[in-house]
Protein backbone atom coordinates (compact mmCIF):
# COMPACT_ATOMS: atom_id res chain seq x y z
CA UNK A 1 0.00 0.00 0.00
CA UNK A 2 1.13 3.57 -0.58
CA UNK A 3 -0.20 4.62 2.47
CA UNK A 4 2.61 6.02 5.38
CA UNK A 5 1.89 6.92 8.89
CA UNK A 6 4.72 9.70 8.17
CA UNK A 7 1.36 11.22 6.07
CA UNK A 8 -0.57 11.41 9.17
CA UNK A 9 -1.35 14.97 10.83
CA UNK A 10 -3.05 14.11 13.73
CA UNK A 11 -6.39 14.68 13.37
CA UNK A 12 -8.12 11.20 13.59
CA UNK A 13 -11.13 12.02 10.76
CA UNK A 14 -8.67 13.50 8.56
CA UNK A 15 -6.44 10.77 8.88
CA UNK A 16 -8.43 8.08 8.17
CA UNK A 17 -10.06 9.83 5.10
CA UNK A 18 -6.54 10.13 3.57
CA UNK A 19 -6.04 6.54 4.23
CA UNK A 20 -9.56 5.50 2.63
CA UNK A 21 -8.57 7.73 -0.44
CA UNK A 22 -5.10 5.86 -0.35
CA UNK A 23 -6.54 2.69 -0.07
CA UNK A 24 -8.44 3.44 -2.98
CA UNK A 25 -6.11 4.88 -5.39
CA UNK A 26 -4.09 1.42 -4.20
CA UNK A 27 -6.82 -0.90 -5.42
CA UNK A 28 -7.53 1.68 -8.74
CA UNK A 29 -4.00 0.67 -9.50
CA UNK A 30 -4.17 -2.94 -9.02
CA UNK A 31 -7.23 -3.39 -11.18
CA UNK A 32 -4.98 -0.91 -14.35
CA UNK A 33 -2.43 -3.36 -13.35
CA UNK A 34 -4.19 -6.29 -13.37
CA UNK A 35 -4.88 -9.04 -15.98
CA UNK A 36 -8.58 -8.72 -16.04
CA UNK A 37 -10.16 -7.82 -19.66
CA UNK A 38 -10.50 -3.76 -20.70
CA UNK A 39 -14.18 -4.33 -20.29
CA UNK A 40 -13.78 -5.38 -16.69
CA UNK A 41 -11.03 -2.78 -16.04
CA UNK A 42 -13.06 -0.10 -17.45
CA UNK A 43 -16.35 -0.76 -15.00
CA UNK A 44 -13.73 -0.58 -11.88
CA UNK A 45 -12.21 2.24 -13.33
CA UNK A 46 -15.45 4.24 -13.84
CA UNK A 47 -16.32 2.93 -10.15
CA UNK A 48 -13.45 4.24 -8.57
CA UNK A 49 -13.74 7.46 -10.33
CA UNK A 50 -17.61 8.06 -8.99
CA UNK A 51 -16.57 7.02 -5.88
CA UNK A 52 -13.94 9.65 -5.60
CA UNK A 53 -15.43 12.21 -7.35
CA UNK A 54 -17.77 11.85 -4.07
CA UNK A 55 -15.82 11.19 -1.51
CA UNK A 56 -13.48 13.99 -2.12
CA UNK A 57 -15.95 16.75 -1.68
CA UNK A 58 -17.08 14.69 1.95
CA UNK A 59 -13.49 15.14 2.32
CA UNK A 60 -12.79 18.97 1.58
CA UNK A 61 -16.06 19.64 3.20
CA UNK A 62 -15.01 17.67 6.60
CA UNK A 63 -11.70 19.23 6.44
CA UNK A 64 -12.89 22.34 6.04
CA UNK A 65 -15.05 22.59 9.18
CA UNK A 66 -11.90 21.02 11.33
CA UNK A 67 -9.70 23.76 9.97
CA UNK A 68 -12.48 26.54 10.87
CA UNK A 69 -13.14 24.89 13.85
CA UNK A 70 -9.50 24.74 14.98
CA UNK A 71 -9.08 28.46 13.48
CA UNK A 72 -6.01 27.02 11.26
CA UNK A 73 -3.94 29.78 9.87
CA UNK A 74 -4.20 28.73 6.30
CA UNK A 75 -7.17 27.79 6.36
CA UNK A 76 -8.35 30.35 3.27
CA UNK A 77 -5.72 28.72 1.07
CA UNK A 78 -6.25 25.43 1.77
CA UNK A 79 -9.87 25.87 0.50
CA UNK A 80 -8.53 27.93 -2.56
CA UNK A 81 -6.70 25.04 -3.07
CA UNK A 82 -9.96 22.14 -2.47
CA UNK A 83 -11.55 24.86 -4.87
CA UNK A 84 -9.51 24.97 -8.09
CA UNK A 85 -9.39 20.78 -7.09
CA UNK A 86 -12.98 20.76 -7.49
CA UNK A 87 -13.16 22.80 -10.74
CA UNK A 88 -11.23 20.68 -12.66
CA UNK A 89 -13.27 18.32 -12.17
CA UNK A 90 -10.94 15.86 -12.35
CA UNK A 91 -13.39 12.49 -11.35
CA UNK A 92 -16.63 14.15 -11.96
CA UNK A 93 -17.66 13.20 -15.54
Amino acid sequence: MIWKDSYKIGVQEVDDQHKELFERLNAFLRVVRGKDTMEVKAEKVAETLAFMGEYVIVHFDSEEEIQRRYNYLNYETHRQIHERFKAERIFVD
